[in-house]
């Protein structure tokens, strides 16, 4: 009767310790979570708004024949919000003040965001007009684009950018190198011809060779329990690593957090949209792991703190219950005389 009433006692426990920590991650899940996206949302909505401020400034300018003031103004406009629109009124600013590289970058651009457009058929023959322009001085155009983006181009091994890139080139072929931090090496030889800008576009594979992060594991058992006059603890050790491990995890938490905040400032200052969507898709992960770790952190926190409370002296010769605690599950043992 005893036992029975012992291991009842064990497992009410349990069902106490679960409840309260499934109540504690959903609290420090939820709030973050609702702020995050609230934050996320204004980040974008502020964006479009200053996108469209300058959209409308570049128009007023362009209307007025101000044209290298409405390529700023749309430049401006289309890193905070890019759009087809955009990339074809900045080619026709170009156009107008006979930049024709830039033009010619432009209007190839509109037409890869924007291949079934109205107006493709005009816009391809003025692409040839200018490419025609361009070869006529021994040169042609080319664009460097790779996914992800980002990756550092080397040409005829000098440096030139990181992708998307676009620049050019003398006719005839060209050593072309594209690398990325994690991916493998790309080496391709690119031969441009008079007429024809030139498109190059790969899709980096991850480096099998790169470093992985690998899960780490631990075991909470304790070794041999450190015997005093008056007894063994209940748990020896195990309940300290575990509330170590939970602080661990919540510091970890925070980290990520500043991490977060940190992309999301670097975000709202980006140069280009390159720039700012993959600091928004940075600022996700690291929310993200945030969460994750507050929550596990915050169980694992609340589990050694109830252990270390649960974890006294006894005699030798006294009632006890060793909780032995597994990935499958806990198991309490009971000792001694009832």
């Amino acid at each position: 009767m005893a036992q029975t009433t012992l291991a009842r006692c064990v497992a009410g426990a349990r069902t106490a310790l679960v409840t309260s920590v499934l109540a504690l991650a959903t609290v420090l899940q939820v709030r973050p979570a609702m702020a995050q996206n609230s934050s996320t949302e204004a980040l974008f909505e502020a964006r479009r708004s200053a996108a469209k401020a300058r959209f409308e400034q570049g128009v007023e300018a362009y209307r007025s024949h101000r044209y290298a003031q409405a390529v700023r103004w749309f430049l401006e406009a289309d890193r905070l919000a890019p759009s087809p629109a955009l990339s074809y009124n900045i080619a026709r600013a170009y156009d107008r003040i006979d930049d024709t590289s830039a033009a010619l970058r432009w209007y190839r651009d509109y037409l890869r965001r924007g291949p079934d457009t109205g107006n493709a058929s005009e816009v391809r023959a003025r692409v040839t007009a200018l490419s025609t322009l361009l070869s006529r001085k021994g040169f042609q155009q080319l664009s460097l684009m790779s996914a992800p983006t980002g990756a550092d181009v080397s040409i005829d091994g000098r440096e030139v950018g990181v992708t998307p890139y676009t620049g050019e080139f003398a006719l005839g072929v060209h050593r072309v190198v594209i690398t990325l931090k994690g991916h493998r090496e790309v080496l391709a030889d690119v031969k441009l011809l008079a007429n024809e800008p030139k498109d190059f576009s790969v899709n980096l594979q991850p480096s099998p060779d790169y470093a992985s992060v690998s899960a780490a594991s631990f075991d909470s058992r304790s070794g041999a329990e450190r015997r005093s006059p008056t007894g063994p603890r209940r748990f020896g050790v195990a309940p300290w690593i575990v509330l170590g491990s939970g602080a661990a995890l919540l510091g970890g938490g925070l980290v990520f957090e500043l991490l977060r905040r940190s992309e999301e400032a670097a975000a709202a200052a980006a140069e280009s949209q390159v720039e700012f969507k993959a600091r928004v898709e940075a600022m996700e992960r690291q929310k993200k792991t945030a969460s994750i770790l507050v929550v596990v952190g915050g169980g694992v926190l609340a589990t050694g703190g109830i252990l270390v409370l649960l974890n006294r002296r006894s005699e030798a010769s006294s009632p006890g219950v060793a909780l032995t605690c597994g990935i499958g599950g806990c198991a309490a043992t009971a000792r001694g005389t009832f």
